[in-house]
């Protein structure tokens, strides 16, 4: 009877052990978990950061883009401007040249 009582008192003391060894295991999961969770979201706070750079640094540079694509075609439709005037002066001297040549000078 004796011996019964003391293996009782060892299965509860195992128990009471077990439980505690239970306890710390799960509460030191818990803060790993908790420490993994706040770097991740750093770590994620830090990534949409560069992500809205990449996107604002994306946004200026179609707005660069589209300037220059603009001036481009203005300066394209100058250039064209002043090769038709171009033309259209040589055609001039062309007709000058003619003219004064016909008139003997």
């Amino acid at each position: 009877l004796t011996e019964l009582a003391n293996c009782k008192a060892a299965f509860e003391s195992f128990k009471t052990h077990s439980s505690d060894a239970e306890r710390s295991l799960a509460e030191t999961h818990a803060a790993e978990m908790s420490t993994w969770r706040a770097k991740s979201d750093a770590e994620i706070d830090v990534l949409k950061k560069h992500l809205q750079d990449a996107e604002s640094d994306a946004e200026k540079s179609r707005d660069e883009l589209r300037a220059l694509v603009s001036s481009s075609s203005e300066r394209d439709e100058l250039l064209a401007e002043t090769l038709l005037r171009l033309e259209a002066s040589e055609l001039e001297l062309d007709r000058a040249t003619r003219a004064l040549r016909r008139r003997g000078a």
